[in-house]
């Protein structure tokens, strides 16, 4: 037994931006799921393609942290082997 996928359409394409907007860590996981839920099917594919092209994705999605952007004094005193701040201890 083959599953009907359907197009993503205009109806469908404004259920998946309010999916978006009211779940907004949701990936194209969930919104997939949220779908199916509903009993609509869309190829997972298509979805993830159609999520890529409208720039739809998770919030709260990591992306890093460059040692640079932390303040000095995040570091904590002494920790780089240099006294207090104020005498070279800065690492900037």
């Amino acid at each position: 037994m083959t599953t009907q996928h359907r197009p993503i359409d205009d109806r469908i394409a404004r259920e998946i931006a309010r999916l978006h907007k009211r779940y907004p860590k949701l990936g194209h996981h969930g919104i997939l799921t949220a779908l199916e839920d509903q009993g609509v099917r869309v190829d997972p594919a298509e979805l993830k393609r159609f999520l890529k092209t409208k720039r739809m994705k998770p919030a709260g999605e990591f992306k890093g942290i460059k040692i640079a952007d932390v303040p000095t004094s995040a570091l904590g005193a002494g920790l780089l082997g240099h006294g207090g701040f104020g005498d070279g201890g800065d690492v900037r």
